[in-house]
């Protein structure tokens, strides 16, 4: 049954639009069937809700708790903005960092990116610094991991021991590639995500050496991405030495030392 139709039944009850969405929210809530939603039923449920936002804006968190299979992340995210959950998050913290770590675990892939999103991230990092999140590496994007390295968040990773490669050296070596021709945004700035060893080590793992040097490392160092190619020198002399190789001696901003010749 479409909403409207709930709506048109509700009024012949005597029933205003905003009482039947209120009740069809509290009836979803924690349903499966969230899941399935399309953009649409989140557009039409906040509108008539607004009334009832204005004295209870606790409802709108019940009504975007579950991310929708059916909505890219940007779709999600500007959904939410426009219905005024933003503002309530804003003023509630904790559950401004339930709705991002629940947001991060239902995404569609490393393809799923949203600037609302990440701007949202960026203007709330007081509430979102110190947190830790239990998320899944191979399905977050880079510049999103960017934000919530810039934002202070810390992560657990699920399935952090893998052999096989994750995507996203890979996608970001495709984005350069493309980069010189017409109508292809700018690069990202990584510049935070590859200063984070903790993630660098993922990305890292499936890589050798020479692998690594033949398909990555030039052209990220040529498009500013030298941070984890520095990182794989560290950890590459780490594991001939017998150190752990996270150092950033071997890069500081002095002169050089005695490594370096």
């Amino acid at each position: 049954m479409m909403v409207r139709d709930l709506v048109k039944l509700g009024k012949a009850a005597g029933m205003s639009a905003s009482d039947v969405c209120v009740e069809l929210i509290n009836e979803v809530d924690g349903a499966s069937g969230l899941r399935r939603a399309p953009a649409k039923f989140f557009s039409t449920v906040s509108k008539h809700i607004a009334p009832a936002v204005k004295e209870n804006p606790a409802i709108l968190n019940t009504l975007f708790s579950q991310k929708s299979d059916e909505l890219s992340l940007d779709e999600w995210a500007t959904a939410a903005r426009t219905s005024g959950l933003f503002d309530y998050l804003e003023n509630n913290p904790e559950r401004l960092v339930r709705w991002v770590e629940d947001t991060l675990n239902n995404l569609r892939g490393i393809g799923d990116n949203s600037e609302v999103f990440s701007e949202f991230i960026l203007a709330n990092s007081n509430a979102l610094k110190g947190t830790t999140m239990t998320v899944q590496i191979e399905k977050i994007n880079l510049e999103i991991f960017d934000c919530l390295v810039q934002a202070g968040v810390s992560w657990n990773l699920r399935n952090a021991s893998r052999e096989e490669k994750l995507p996203h050296l890979w996608k970001l070596r495709q984005q350069i590639n493309r980069s010189g021709h017409n109508g292809i945004k700018q690069l990202p700035s990584l510049t935070a995500a590859f200063s984070n060893d903790e993630l660098c080590e993922q990305l890292l793992q499936g890589w050798d050496l020479k692998d690594f040097l033949q398909n990555i490392a030039h052209p990220f160092v040529k498009h500013g991405y030298e941070n984890i190619v520095h990182y794989m020198i560290r950890k590459n002399i780490g594991s001939f030495t017998g150190q752990s190789g996270t150092s950033n001696k071997l890069f500081s901003s002095g002169g050089k030392t005695d490594t370096e010749y």
